[in-house]
């Protein structure tokens, strides 16, 4: 999870510097990653004991969550856009 933090964080970088925007799928898939909360919430998935049974692996356990995790990130990091939005009259 940590490596595919600093990843999103490097796309960002480039697109800063290039000047791009991405389309809006491109940069929600992106955004989901880079806004943190993926690394988050796996962490405390673990942190709580879960997936760390012996009869179930941890990449089963983390593919029945992850649904819930992309959907709660995307909203999160929407909701953060909202905030940073400015309004021009």
């Amino acid at each position: 999870m940590w490596a595919d933090l600093c990843n999103a964080f490097l796309v960002e970088a480039k697109w800063f510097i290039c000047g791009d925007m991405p389309v809006a799928e491109v940069y929600l898939k992106n955004e989901i990653v880079s806004s943190g909360v993926p690394m988050v919430l796996i962490n405390l998935y673990f942190l709580m004991g879960h997936g760390a049974t012996k009869d179930s692996s941890s990449s089963d356990s983390l593919a029945n969550i992850e649904g819930i995790i992309s959907s709660i990130a995307q909203i999160l990091h929407l909701l953060d856009d909202l905030g940073n939005a400015e309004v021009k009259t």
